[in-house]
């Protein structure tokens, strides 16, 4: 890893997610999980950061100006989501941003999963330290956390396991309340003077609230190529000059039995007649 100082990234679904229906009052109940790896860039150093967050926000997703090192790719340090950069996260945060004497920020330390809603400052946020080697930059460790959105109680709870260590968080929130209909969703994550690599190995997402199924109009017809055309020319031709051909055969063998029964008749009547004649001849011969 080099000159990821400073640096700000944004991952997200390519489609709106419908989150509540104002028409029906339907609120989503959802659960995603994934997995994913920190590594910090240099091992020897006290610290790392800054960290990464998993996001509900207004779609198309847009990264916000100065929202490198603490503000995680969510919003900038100073301000708080309103209108198109109104955000929920829960952020897996690698730095103590209180250091220095910062206002911005409230962690509980450099090692926290916490819950964002339109600010920095976590509503709930859990220390991700209390088991030995196993905290958010723990190396050869997989990490995997499972975030849960409840309609009915309206509690959005994350379980974190990292090996064999489980960390929890929980907040009520009424997501109607703090995001639009539809949101995008998807992963942030920033360095500051310190820097990590950030990598999402696997994620699922799955919701009761599904998009309208919607019908496509049929794809337009592709031209025949001129080859084509001819190809498909000779089975059209076949099915049409084959029963015309049949009819033909059919016609020139009734007409030649028509014509062979007529000589048989002819040459029946013609014998008839010659015979009276011949014996009119043997009888004026016999006369």
């Amino acid at each position: 890893m080099s000159n990821i100082q400073y640096s700000v990234g944004r991952a997200s679904y390519a489609q709106k997610v419908p989150l509540w229906s104002n028409a029906t009052g339907e609120m989503a109940s959802f659960t995603t999980t994934f997995s994913f790896r920190i590594t910090p860039d240099n091992l020897s150093l006290l610290y790392t950061g800054d960290g990464m967050a998993f996001f509900l926000g207004h779609f198309p997703s847009v990264i916000p100006r100065e929202s490198d090192g603490g503000s995680l790719g969510l919003l900038p340090a100073s301000t708080n989501g309103t209108g198109d950069t109104r955000i929920v996260a829960v952020e897996f945060d690698t730095y103590p941003n209180t250091l220095g004497g910062s206002s911005y920020y409230t962690d509980i330390n450099g090692n926290h999963i916490g819950i964002d809603i339109n600010s920095l400052n976590s509503t709930a946020s859990t220390d991700t330290t209390t088991w030995p080697g196993k905290n958010l930059t723990s190396p050869n460790v997989m990490k995997t956390a499972t975030v849960r959105y409840h309609n009915d109680s309206k509690m959005l709870a994350v379980d974190l396991v990292i090996g064999d260590a489980l960390y929890q968080v929980n907040a009520t929130v009424d997501l109607s309340r703090y995001l639009p209909e539809e949101v995008a969703i998807g992963f942030s994550a920033a360095t500051g003077m310190y820097a990590e690599l950030h990598q999402i190995l696997s994620w699922s997402f799955n919701s009761t609230l599904q998009l309208e199924s919607k019908k496509e109009a049929p794809p337009l017809p592709i031209p025949a190529s001129s080859s084509n055309k001819h190809k498909k020319l000779v089975p059209i031709l076949l099915s049409s000059l084959i029963p015309l051909l049949l009819l033909l055969v059919c016609a020139a063998v009734v007409l030649g039995w028509r014509r062979q029964k007529k000589r048989r008749a002819n040459e029946y009547s013609s014998s008839d007649s010659e015979e009276p004649s011949v014996d009119r001849a043997g009888l004026e011969r016999g006369g």
